[in-house]
């Protein structure tokens, strides 16, 4: 249905860009397209300062009503996947580091606040598993080569985003 796209933030990236296009790709649509970021692989040199500007900006996100255009986000599509992506947030509850959102946010209608995860591990279920909602799991490997192979790790890739300025190794990130 979907896949287990992942953003690559490098420290010579610009972290401000970095961290706003890993909130708008993993929560427009509240998720649920095929190239939504499920995962954000940021280098350890520059791991706190990007999650928590993630972390600021979907804090700042408004789920709503879509015919309420200041709205970012609206409810997932039906209960199906409601309750898929419900269950992966109390999974990641149980995994790893919770940083913003993680519970339902309406009693009426399919309404999921915007999720992020931190410190996940590679092996973590939320980090492998396809969820198709508005969830990011975001581990920290050591430096840009370690980053660049977890997005091959998959079953489920579709798209990958690199930030970082190293254009005579643009080849490695593809």
């Amino acid at each position: 249905m979907g896949g287990k796209d992942t953003i690559v933030v490098d420290k010579e990236a610009d972290l401000e860009l970095a961290a706003q296009s890993i909130v708008k790709s993993a929560f427009g649509f509240s998720g649920q397209k095929c190239s939504a970021c499920s995962r954000a692989v940021i280098v350890e040199d520059v791991y706190d300062q990007v999650v928590n500007r993630v972390e600021e900006l979907t804090n700042a996100l408004t789920v709503g009503d879509p015919t309420d255009f200041s709205n970012f986000m609206a409810t997932v599509i039906d209960q199906a996947a409601f309750n898929k992506i419900t269950e992966y947030i109390e999974i990641g509850k149980g995994e790893v580091r919770l940083v913003a959102g993680g519970t339902p946010d309406d009693p009426v209608g399919y309404f999921v606040q915007p999720t992020v995860f931190a410190d996940v591990d590679l092996f973590a279920r939320i980090m492998k598993e396809e969820i198709f909602g508005p969830l990011v799991a975001i581990p920290k490997p050591k430096d840009f080569d370690h980053a660049i192979e977890i997005p091959n790790d998959t079953e489920y890739g579709l798209s990958r985003c690199c930030h970082y300025d190293k254009p005579h190794e643009l080849r490695k990130s593809t």
